[in-house]
């Protein structure tokens, strides 16, 4: 019997269609080593990699410390859930109806909420992006993004969205679909102060979809057209959402070979994406955090910084080197010339 009350046969078919070289590739940097595949331990620090997985009886196990398992073990230790919560999580990547009943037995309150929310936030960024593509409203804000330098390419692959200057365009499309505190709890409508009722928190504002590095939508980083304060505003905490453990671009950060480049700004990946650069992530308007560090601790072995020449940049580069020191993690700061921030720069001298 397994640990979950699943029925047997459907953790069965959820272990032999979840590929775990596919899954850890995710977190950890591999390379093949005979008939297995060899990178650095997610779980320990270490400079020799003594983590292999083996792609035949999909298992790993670490020489260092010891761990090993199947795909479920090594999702529940990777992320720190519970089992059933690492069973639905794999289901739900390959396609895989829950059983019966399950959604309401497995993963309790908690699970069910996130779910909900994730299903909420892909919904409403395909209803900014259709905002931005097809509403009259959206015209100023494709203007803005064209003289920015973004491509219709690019505003496609990255669902580049729009909130229309309206207080309750959003509350109105979801309102009856969805209950308020759904809503509210998604970060997506606020509480009047002065009277009963909700109003949208996004309006007037270029969107971005701040998707996790499996591309679920966690939350939105909003960009306003004018310089109206604050310029940028991010979703609030949610049950899905902290600002500090989600790197923008990461979902599309391909083809790294080892290296990361880490910018400050949604621009600044999504320029250098256009030009070629996929291995290019942004922070989230935050200074990077422990989590960031694991993330990328998991994903590259070397990490470039390119944060803007100003006073800010430089104190944020300053704050990171001891924390990259700290993990053992090899990087390097690129300063750009005064005035320049990456997006500027990658869109006059190219890749």
């Amino acid at each position: 019997m397994n640990d979950s009350r699943f029925p047997d046969q459907f953790i069965t078919t959820v272990r032999e269609r979840s590929d775990l070289i596919s899954v850890v590739s995710q977190y950890v940097t591999l390379k093949k080593s005979g008939q297995s595949y060899a990178g650095l331990c997610p779980f320990h620090s270490e400079k020799t990699a003594s983590f292999v997985v083996n792609p035949v009886k999909q298992i790993f196990h670490c020489f260092g410390c010891g761990l090993g398992g199947d795909v479920f073990q090594f999702l529940t230790k990777i992320e720190g859930i519970p089992f059933p919560e690492a069973v639905r999580k794999l289901a739900m990547v390959n396609g895989i109806s829950m059983p019966a009943g399950a959604s309401s037995h497995h993963g309790g309150a908690k699970a069910r909420l996130s779910d909900q929310m994730i299903g909420l936030n892909e919904e409403v960024a395909v209803f900014f992006h259709q905002n931005l593509l097809k509403r009259r409203e959206g015209e100023e804000a494709r203007a803005y993004l064209k003289a920015r330098g973004m491509t219709l390419a690019a505003i496609e692959a990255f669902m580049i969205g729009f909130a229309l200057p309206r207080w309750d365009d959003l509350l109105t499309h979801f309102g009856k679909k969805y209950p308020l505190s759904l809503l509210e709890g998604a970060g997506l409508i606020s509480k009047r102060e002065a009277s009963e009722g909700f109003f949208d928190r996004f309006r007037n504002r270029v969107l971005f979809p701040i998707r996790t590095q499996q591309g679920i939508v966690a939350g939105f980083g909003g960009r306003v057209l004018d310089a109206s304060q604050p310029k940028y505003l991010n979703t609030p905490e949610t049950a899905v959402f902290t600002k500090g453990k989600h790197l923008f671009g990461l979902d599309r950060a391909k083809g790294m070979g080892g290296t990361l480049v880490v910018v400050e700004g949604y621009f600044d990946a999504i320029s250098a994406h256009q030009a070629g650069m996929s291995n290019v992530v942004a922070t989230l308007g935050t200074a990077l955090t422990q989590d960031h560090l694991s993330l990328i601790q998991r994903l590259a072995k070397k990490v470039t910084l390119v944060f803007d020449p100003d006073e800010a940049g430089v104190r944020a580069a300053l704050r990171a080197a001891p924390l990259f020191i700290e993990r053992g993690i090899s990087a390097e700061v690129i300063s750009l010339p005064p005035g320049e921030d990456p997006d500027l720069f990658v869109r006059k001298n190219g890749k």
